[in-house]
């Protein structure tokens, strides 16, 4: 009995879609993730629909069954549907890549970012702390506040840049302090 060294193009296709397959189920389970703690309220009941029978084609495709194969087209439009639902879960609308690009734009220490009572995201630049109150561009709710003291129903938008205090708080004096910041 003879071993072959090489695969056959057949087995390499075979290998790239098994791989294709598993990192759209772990794409799920990410997703499943931040649903179950409550990060998916923005998903729609018919994308979560949606994503319960992905993941159930998901586990069939791999087994031979009469499930469809994962052709690059079903692949491109699984991973179009986990994406939407992926930026709705972080609570912005945005990929993660987005986030991090306009975080970097912006050029702020951790702590400018904040949220109305409604959850849309803010920003407070030069120190950080909210000197003047406005009005919420997307839905009218009152923003900001006076005397570096944010309004009471405002909050600080953790998710933006992973602060865990506003940027003009007696905390952020040394708990936002990013030593890489100064290098």
């Amino acid at each position: 009995l003879k071993i072959s060294s090489y695969l056959t193009p057949q087995q390499v296709s075979d290998i790239e879609t098994e791989l294709k397959r598993i990192s759209l189920m772990v794409n799920w389970c990410e997703i499943a993730n931040k649903i179950q703690r409550g990060q998916g309220q923005a998903i729609p009941p018919r994308t979560k629909d949606q994503l319960c029978q992905l993941m159930q084609y998901l586990r069939l495709a791999g087994y031979g069954s009469k499930a469809d194969k994962l052709t690059d087209k079903y692949f491109d439009s699984i991973k179009k549907v986990f994406d939407d639902a992926r930026k709705k879960c972080n609570g912005l609308g945005i990929s993660e890549k987005e986030k991090v690009e306009i975080v970097k734009a912006m050029g702020l220490r951790k702590g400018h970012w904040f949220k109305c009572p409604n959850g849309h995201v803010y920003v407070i630049t030069e120190c950080g702390g909210a000197t003047e109150e406005s009005t919420c561009p997307d839905c009218g709710a009152g923003i900001g506040g006076t005397g570096h003291r944010l309004r009471d129903d405002n909050r600080l938008a953790r998710e933006m840049d992973g602060a865990r205090f506003g940027a003009f708080s007696e905390q952020a004096n040394i708990h936002n302090f990013d030593p890489q910041d100064w290098m």
